[in-house]
């Protein structure tokens, strides 16, 4: 019962209709799965689970500063027509879905300009600051006093001198000008140059005008990137034909570095698919080569789908890896459908599923060790590609055999006889000959190795368009480079003020250190905490004794009357003086009305906290004196986009090198555990050693740098290689050869013209995996083509051929 059970069940699995039935549905439920599985272009995947540099990521999320789009509107023929950009901007707004985007508030009636300047000349003791308490003993003194009124004689003896002499009755001495120029000073200092017209910014020369909206899209999320984008698209479309509107935001980024991906996804796809059924046709013309090249394809749906099934979103990049991994399960294929055709299939397959298995085991580690990366992208990849290779050699082992096995006829028609490259018999002095060859050969590629540039930066990996990369050098050009060109310092507390207190601090502390005023923006001078606006009142009052009042008003009036002003021209002044005295030091005062806009670019709400942010050149010594405070604000953190990209580039090669250890080490004890010979294992290795060597060599000839790209390919050039050297020995030792190397020939040919087809893709990080994986692969094949069989030649106990094999081969 129990034997015909396992007979009727082997005799179903052989069955060419249960087979291909069975194949087809799991295609097919794979296909039908994929549409509901999320697939997205996201950066963050690259970035390690709990880190730092994830929770930076985080932060500049939650404190909006990445998702801003900026609007540059300009007439198309260049011209300066403000009023049509104002009312094509305007148009353009009103249109906005909220839900998307809203426009950053730069529009102030005059009126309430008027009142908030009238606001903030009663509370100009709440802006003057310790330094400015020496400037004041200089502006009262008899020749301070006497310049300052000179400058408003001329002032006043200009065309506009009317404007001039109202505002100087309440301000002769310019204090409330110097406030607002710090003010000014701390917008400026963000680096926009642009001036408010008519409620609106624009450049000084009034050709472009700037809008800038806050979106609730984040540029990780790619279909809410697409969903934003053609929004915006679709309001540009309707501005009046002389107006064009610009964007320049991160979200291109992440919509250009999708679309390419998607556009290389395709074209490496079909022609990997063109080239290898081309190439088995051409090779073995017969029509069951093409499931040679089936196999990787109806792997991939089903391994995808169990892959992606694993996490919440799957990632575009690592789908891109498909044509290599295509090129690597291919290879199984290709044994498989070599050795059985012909009279000694049975025999042939057995003897060729330890190698195989044990070639796909060794890549197999590889994508393995990705799996305990701590980087998601790393995971999907060597999640993805496990499933591949393991459905790609269950295929091979059991659908092709099934179609493809013959028990009799004549070989030469099967395809036995066919025309193969030729396995080289040495003489020993030939083979020390090709032994000095390839040795000058690896020690050349040893020296290129050592010219070789290393970039770690990762944003030249990024794929985004040309036409996206110009924009943003247009956009800095008009409107200077803004925070993207900054470091942040943020602090943070549970309430307002409290934050404010320690942001006040923080600016305390640069100024203590020896940054410059003018290149910090930050709120403090202009919108302190209350417990600041308290000491800076209590400094005031005790700053103006009564002697120096009387000193002060008796230099003014002196200096006044000498130059012919009369003596009730500054009454006003005092009137507000009077008022600056005798504020309490502990009344509350509301923000003046346009620095709430101002606010909005510093204080940002989070989950419970209250963020302020301060802006400083990204450089080392701004960043050595805000780093310095870490002690006195524990809760300051220093984002710089500088260090931040070292850091990554840091995190990359931590994780290759961990990465490239565990592959080595499975691959070392697989290895030695199925082959239990040292002299196997070492001629082995020397393929993936030499592959290794020229993948970087392959580089340095072009002139490239090595990068983290090349480094991931390098892992799985290493496994490629060994594949070919293990298949080599295994075919010397046991009398199989002739076939085994048109199998090795034929799946060095596929993974090259697999990797190949990546130097058509236009994103540099797949560019660069191609050049790696065929200049790596092809060196790994001639090793193994030409120098195993020479080192074995003059070295013939490191792999002696099974002389049971042999002899049974002759029987």
């Amino acid at each position: 019962m129990t034997s015909s059970f396992k007979a009727a069940i082997g005799k179903k699995l052989e069955s060419r209709t249960f087979v291909a039935v069975a194949v087809l549905s799991i295609t097919v439920l794979s296909c039908a799965c994929l549409p509901f599985l999320k697939f997205d272009g996201r950066i963050d995947v690259m970035l390690p689970d709990r880190s730092e540099l994830r929770d930076i990521f985080s932060f500049l999320r939650e404190i909006q500063v990445a998702d801003k789009v900026l609007i540059t509107f300009s007439m198309r023929d260049s011209s300066a027509d403000p009023d049509a950009l104002i009312a094509a901007a305007d148009r353009y707004a009103a249109g906005l879905d909220s839900a998307l985007a809203t426009p950053m508030s730069t529009r102030f009636r005059t009126d309430e300009i008027a009142q908030d300047f009238v606001r903030l000349a009663r509370q100009l003791p709440d802006y003057t600051e310790e330094a400015d308490f020496a400037r004041l003993e200089t502006d009262t003194s008899a020749a301070g006093i006497r310049g300052s009124l000179e400058a408003l004689r001329r002032r006043v003896q200009q065309p506009e001198g009317m404007f001039a002499a109202s505002a100087a009755r309440a301000d002769p001495l310019d204090w409330n000008g110097r406030t607002v120029r710090k003010i000014m000073s701390a917008i400026a200092s963000l680096g926009f140059r642009a001036v408010p017209v008519q409620q609106h910014l624009m450049d000084q020369e009034h050709r472009h005008l700037l809008m800038v909206l806050q979106t609730s899209v984040l540029m990780t999320d790619s279909t809410g990137v697409r969903r934003l984008l053609k929004h915006l698209e679709s309001r540009a479309a309707e501005l009046p034909s002389g107006v064009e509107a610009r964007l320049v935001c991160g979200h291109l980024h992440t919509a250009g570095n999708e679309a390419v991906i998607r556009r290389d996804i395709t074209i490496t796809s079909i022609a990997i698919t063109l080239v290898l059924i081309v190439l088995f046709f051409g090779v073995y013309r017969d029509w069951r080569a093409g499931l040679i090249v089936l196999i990787p394809f109806i792997a991939s749906p089903p391994a995808l789908v169990l892959a992606a099934s694993v996490y919440g979103s799957f990632s575009y990049i690592v789908v891109g890896f498909g044509s290599v991994i295509a090129g690597i399960a291919i290879d199984y294929g290709i044994y498989t459908y070599v050795v059985s055709r012909g009279q000694l299939a049975e025999r042939n397959l057995k003897l060729i599923r330890l190698p195989v298995t044990l070639s796909a085991l060794t890549i197999l580690c590889v994508f393995v060790a990705f799996c305990f990366s701590a980087m998601p992208a790393y995971r999907q990849l060597g999640l993805f590609a496990s499933f591949a290779i393991l459905i790609s050699l269950a295929y091979a082992f059991w659908f092709l055999p099934v179609f493809v096995k013959k028990t009799g006829g004549d070989a030469r028609k099967q395809g036995i006889g066919a025309p193969a490259l030729k396995t080289f018999e040495y003489s020993r002095s030939g083979a020390w000959a090709i032994i000095a060859l390839f040795s000058v050969v690896f020690l050349t590629g040893l020296w290129l190795d050592s010219r070789l540039k290393f970039d770690m930066d990762v944003s030249k990996l990024d794929g985004t368009p040309r036409v996206t990369l110009d924009e943003e050098k247009r956009a800095i050009s008009i409107w200077g480079g803004g925070e993207s060109l900054a470091a942040i310092l943020c602090v943070d507390a549970k309430d307002e003020d409290a934050a404010l207190r320690l942001n006040d601090r923080l600016y305390a502390g640069l100024l203590a250190a020896g940054v410059e005023a003018s290149v910090i923006s930050s709120l403090s001078p202009i919108c302190p905490s209350d417990e600041t606006r308290r000491t800076r009142r209590q400094a005031w009052a005790k700053y103006w004794t009564d002697e120096k009042v009387r000193t002060f008003r008796e230099n003014l009036a002196r200096e006044s009357a000498s130059l012919e002003f009369s003596e009730q021209a500054f009454q006003a002044f005092w009137g507000v003086f009077a008022t600056w005295r005798e504020a309490p030091a502990d009344q509350v005062t509301e923000p003046i009305g346009f620095l709430k806009t101002l606010r909005e670019r510093f204080v940002h709400q989070q989950e419970g906290l209250t963020h302020v942010t301060t802006f400083v050149p990204d450089e080392p010594r701004y960043l050595a004196a805000a780093q310095k405070l870490y002690g006195e604000i524990p809760s300051l953190r220093v984002v710089s986009r500088n260090a931040f990209s070292k850091t990554l580039c840091k995190t990359f090669e931590h994780e290759i090198s961990w990465i490239s250890l565990m592959a080595a080490l499975m691959i070392a004890a697989i290895t030695v555990a199925m082959i239990r010979r040292g002299g196997m294992v070492l001629l082995s290795a020397i393929p993936a050693v030499t592959g290794m060597v020229w993948g970087g060599a392959g580089m340095a000839l072009l002139g490239l740098p090595l990068n983290i790209s090349n480094l991931i390919a390098g892992i799985i050039l290493f496994g490629l290689c060994m594949d070919y050297g293990i298949c080599m020995v295994y075919a010397h030792k046991r009398g199989m050869r002739r076939d085994v190397f048109r199998a090795v020939t034929l799946s060095a040919l596929t993974a090259v013209l697999g990797s190949g087809v990546l130097l058509l893709a236009r994103h540099p990080a797949f560019f660069s995996i191609g050049v790696t994986l065929v200049s790596g692969v092809s060196a790994g094949y001639l090793y193994a083509w030409l120098a195993l069989p020479a080192l074995q030649t003059v070295w013939p106990r490191l792999n002696p051929a099974d002389v049971s094999v042999d002899k049974k081969e002759k029987a």
